[in-house]
């Protein structure tokens, strides 16, 4: 798992435009192809609607993992170091990549105690170009006690529920403060469709919502403990945002 430091992004206001999640070392933002570096973008926000334009601030971190390769991070220090990144008492996350979003989810809501820690991303494309990024299952990490839904809109309201995966599961904060590494933010990053090549992309099937519910514990214990996936590059590049 690669492990990120989100002390070492800023914080940026929202302004009216958005270049989507790009590698500022690329002139412009290439097809996905298997087995070659792509951008992806982690933003952890406060609430508030983007939709408006209100100016909240928010971090973002760039990384390039290599497509289609299983990808997992953790943003190192993240539930120990929320009150200092001055994003309130609700966090939430989004996945970016190319210009296709993924819909918000909560990391903390500190009125409710709850923390959602673990998170995993489907980046769907077709030919090479990003058509959507969506979220996957994530009542499989949990019993049905600790589950509840989890996703919202750009505007700041809760997205309806329907056929897409919008629940997820989370530790009370009783739980975090006697463990709180455990309560890290923890990314997971499949692909699905086809490659610039036309090549069909198979991590999709590595993601552990596929995988029967008494082998996850496992894994997540595997990947965890396990450093692979080096990161080629770690970079703020906030030029342009969400309007």
């Amino acid at each position: 798992m690669v492990r990120l430091l989100l002390l070492a992004t800023f914080c940026f206001r929202v302004r009216a435009e958005w270049g989507g999640c790009v590698d500022p070392s690329e002139s412009d933002s290439p097809l996905v192809t298997a087995g070659l570096p792509t951008p992806l973008c982690l933003v952890i926000s406060g609430a508030g609607s983007w939709v408006k334009n209100e100016g909240f601030t928010y971090k973002r971190l760039l990384f390039t993992p290599t497509a289609d390769k299983y990808t997992s991070f953790a943003v190192e220090g993240s539930y120990k170091n929320r009150n200092s990144y001055g994003l309130g008492d609700q966090i939430y996350v989004h996945v970016a990549s190319n210009k296709k979003l993924s819909l918000q989810r909560l990391y903390t809501d500190e009125s409710e105690r709850k923390v959602f820690p673990f998170l995993t991303a489907i980046v769907s494309v077709e030919k090479g170009e990003v058509k959507g990024v969506s979220w996957d299952d994530s009542y499989i990490y949990c019993r049905e006690d600790r589950r509840s839904e989890n996703t919202y809109k750009y505007n700041g309201k809760e997205f309806e529920k329907t056929d897409l995966n919008t629940g997820g599961c989370y530790y009370t904060s009783d739980v975090c403060a006697n463990s709180p590494s455990e309560c890290d933010l923890k990314v997971y990053v499949v692909w699905s469709g086809t490659d610039a090549l036309g090549r069909t992309l198979n991590s999709y099937h590595s993601r552990l919502s596929a995988f029967p519910p008494a082998t996850i514990l496992g894994r997540v214990k595997k990947i965890t403990e396990a450093l692979s996936d080096a990161v080629n590059s770690v970079v703020d590049i906030v030029d342009n945002v969400i309007g």
